[in-house]
């Protein structure tokens, strides 16, 4: 049976990401104006799935323009983080530094090939005579920090 990853397996992903932060930073001042930063992401393992686009921080909100998909924002019941849902990816910022603190996560399908005996044979029925070999799928999360560039 293949697991099936639902929003909240996202959310647990986001939630660790937010410990994956090296040594505490002051957070980036937030600007007066609009400034817009670029994206460029490959996500491991997605099959040659980029996450890229740009997104415009402005007091303390956060507009974003994907390239692979419309964004809608998804709010959090907290209100620490602004995400948005953009096709089968998940953007998140968090709103007290939303340029160091800005992270992806989406699930990619794994496929490996596993060998089962289907005949067994030989002194105490220890030796396989005869194997199949399927494939196997398995949904994991990939997330990962977006390194923003500022563009204007």
């Amino acid at each position: 049976m293949t697991p099936r990853i639902t929003r909240s397996h996202l959310g647990v992903a986001w939630g660790l990401c937010l410990g994956c932060s090296a040594a505490p930073q002051a957070p980036a001042p937030v600007p007066d104006e609009p400034a817009t930063y670029f994206f460029r992401e490959q996500v491991p393992d997605g099959g040659g799935l980029i996450v890229e686009g740009t997104f415009t921080v402005l007091g303390g909100t956060v507009s974003v323009q994907a390239a692979w998909a419309r964004c809608v924002e998804d709010p959090d019941p907290r209100g620490m983080v602004i995400r948005y849902e953009c096709g089968a990816v998940r953007l998140s910022f968090n709103r007290n530094d939303p340029v160091r603190e800005a992270w992806y996560a989406t699930t990619v399908t794994l496929r490996s090939r596993e060998t089962r005996c289907t005949q067994w044979g030989g002194p105490n029925q220890q030796q396989c005579l005869r194997s199949t070999t399927d494939v196997v799928e398995r949904d994991v999360v990939r997330s990962g920090r977006l390194n923003a560039m500022r563009t204007t």
